[in-house]
C-alpha cells in the first residue's frame, strides 16, 4: 500500500505537489488513484475486526433465544452537523474566511438518527444545539418541530440526555409501535460504547434490552454507520441548495444569494433535517443491518446508500452550479460531507459555548414577548382567500378532473385549520402558541 501510494504521488504534476494539498484536491487525488478509506472518521483507523467477525453470531444467537424480530431491534447512533456550511471553494465559504468573529460554518449541532432492522420504525430525530433558546425559535412549540430538541453548552449528546430520551420518548414510541403491529412489547436496542451511552442505561427500561458493539467495531457494524448517516448528510446538503436555488430563482446572483445565507438560520436547518430524514428509504434502512445480522438481512434486494451516495453527490454539484457556484465539482461535495467528522479545536468551541450563552441571555431579556398567534380572524381570512382562489382555478382550467385533483388535495390539507376554526370549543386566546415545549 505504501508503495503504491508512493508511485502515485510522483506520477502527480510537480505543481500540484507544490501546492498545500487542499482536502478537495486530496479527494481527487484518492479518486483518481482508487484509494479508498484514506481518510478516516472516528474509530475506523482501529478498528477490531476479528472482534466484529465474533460479535454477529453472538446477536444471532440472542435473537433466536428471546425471539425478536426485525420489528423489534433498534439501532441509535449521534453524529455531528455542521448545519451552515457550504463547499470551501464557494464564495459563501470565501466571504466568511475573511468574516471577523466566529464563523457560521463552525455552528455544529448533534443528530441522533435511529430506526429497525425492519426499516418500517423511522424514529424522529433528536438534535441537540448549544443554544437553549435560539431566537430563530422563537414563538414555536419545539414538540412541533418534526424533532426532538434538546440542548448542552457544547451541542453535543450527553449521558443524560440521552437516558431521558430513552425513559421519557423512546420507550412510549416503542410501546405504541409494538401494540400496532400485534407483538410483543421487547425490544432489542445496539448501542456503540461512546460516552453518550452510560452502561447504566441498560438498567432504565424492564423491555428495553440494551446490547452494546464491542469497542472498536462501530465503523465496522454498526448500522447507522454503514450508509444511513451518510446518506441522511448527502440529502442535507442536496436539499440545502434547492432552498438556496427556490429562495433566488427570481435574482439568482451573487447578492441575492449571500443574503439568503446570512437569514439562513437554525429553523430553516431543522426543517431540511426533517425533509432529508424523510428521504432516507425504508430499503436502506434495512440494507444497512446486513453486516451484523447476515442471517436475517441475506435476502436484501434494494438499493443500499452506496449505490445512491455517488448519484446524490452528482446531484449536489448540478445544483451547485444552478446556484451560480460554478466552481464547484464532486470532489467539493465530498470535501464537505467528509468534513462533518471534523472535531472544532478547544478555541472554537469555546466560541460556540460563548455564542450559546449570549444568545440564551438575549432571549431572557426578551422572554415576556408576545409569542406567536393566529387569531380567528386572520385564519378565517386566509381560509376565505384561499376558496377564492381555488374556486378561480376550477373556473379557469379546461381540464376539470386535474382542478378537482387539486382542490381536494388542498383542502385535505388544510382540514386541520378548518376543524379549529369550527370548533365550538376555540376561542381566540387559544390559538396564541407559545415557546416552551
Amino acid at each position: 500500500m505504501q508503495q503504491r501510494l508512493k508511485q502515485a504521488v510522483l506520477l502527480e504534476k510537480p505543481r500540484e505537489l507544490a501546492k498545500v494539498a487542499s482536502s478537495g484536491w486530496f479527494s481527487g487525488f484518492k479518486n483518481r488513484y482508487a484509494f479508498h478509506n484514506v481518510k478516516l472518521c472516528g474509530e475506523a483507523a482501529s478498528a477490531d475486526e476479528a472482534s466484529a467477525r465474533a460479535f454477529p453470531p453472538t446477536v444471532k444467537k440472542l435473537i433466536q433465544e428471546e425471539g425478536y424480530t426485525l420489528d423489534q431491534i433498534f439501532n441509535l447512533d449521534e453524529t455531528g452537523l455542521y448545519w451552515k456550511r457550504m463547499p470551501t471553494r464557494t464564495y459563501i465559504s470565501k466571504n466568511e474566511a475573511h468574516a471577523p468573529g466566529f464563523k457560521a460554518a463552525k455552528d455544529r449541532v448533534t443528530v441522533l438518527l435511529g430506526a429497525n432492522a425492519s426499516g418500517d420504525l423511522k424514529l424522529k430525530p433528536v438534535l441537540v444545539y448549544h443554544s437553549v433558546n435560539p431566537r430563530a425559535l422563537k414563538g414555536y412549540i419545539k414538540s412541533t418541530l418534526g424533532i426532538h430538541f434538546r440542548s448542552s453548552k457544547k451541542g453535543w449528546m450527553t449521558g443524560q440526555i440521552f437516558s431521558g430520551l430513552l425513559v421519557d420518548v423512546f420507550e412510549n414510541v416503542f410501546k405504541k409501535y409494538c401494540k400496532k403491529k400485534n407483538i410483543d412489547f421487547k425490544i432489542l436496542l445496539i448501542l456503540d460504547n461512546a460516552p453518550s451511552h452510560p452502561p447504566t442505561v441498560a438498567e432504565l427500561s424492564d423491555n428495553i434490552k440494551v446490547l452494546f458493539l464491542p469497542p472498536n467495531t462501530t465503523s465496522l457494524l454498526q448500522p447507522m454507520d454503514q450508509g444511513v448517516i451518510a446518506a441522511f448528510k448527502a440529502y442535507y446538503l442536496r436539499r440545502t441548495f434547492k432552498k438556496l436555488i427556490e429562495a433566488t430563482e427570481e435574482r439568482n446572483d451573487k447578492a441575492s444569494v449571500l443574503q439568503f445565507w446570512k437569514k439562513f438560520n437554525i429553523k430553516h436547518a431543522i426543517d431540511i433535517i426533517v425533509e432529508a430524514w424523510g428521504e432516507v428509504s425504508k430499503d436502506c434502512l434495512s440494507g444497512v443491518w446486513r453486516k451484523l445480522l447476515p442471517d436475517l438481512i441475506h435476502d436484501f434486494t434494494g438499493f443500499g446508500a452506496s449505490e445512491e451516495l455517488p448519484k446524490i453527490t452528482e446531484n449536489c454539484v448540478s445544483l451547485a452550479k444552478q446556484v451560480g457556484f460554478a466552481e464547484v465539482e464532486s470532489a467539493d461535495v465530498e470535501e464537505l460531507l467528509e468534513s462533518h467528522c471534523e472535531d472544532l479545536s478547544t478555541e472554537d468551541l469555546q466560541q460556540l459555548v460563548d455564542s450559546g450563552k449570549i444568545e440564551d441571555a438575549e432571549d431572557e431579556e426578551v422572554q415576556d414577548a408576545k409569542p406567536r398567534e393566529l387569531p380567528t380572524s386572520v385564519l378565517s381570512s386566509i381560509l376565505r382567500e384561499v376558496d377564492t382562489q381555488l374556486q378561480r382555478l376550477e373556473d379557469n382550467d379546461y381540464n376539470a378532473e386535474r382542478s378537482r385533483i387539486a382542490v381536494r388535495g388542498v383542502k385535505s390539507f388544510l382540514a386541520p385549520y378548518e376543524q379549529l376554526l369550527c370548533s365550538a370549543r376555540v376561542e381566540p386566546d387559544d390559538l396564541a402558541t407559545s415557546s416552551s415545549e
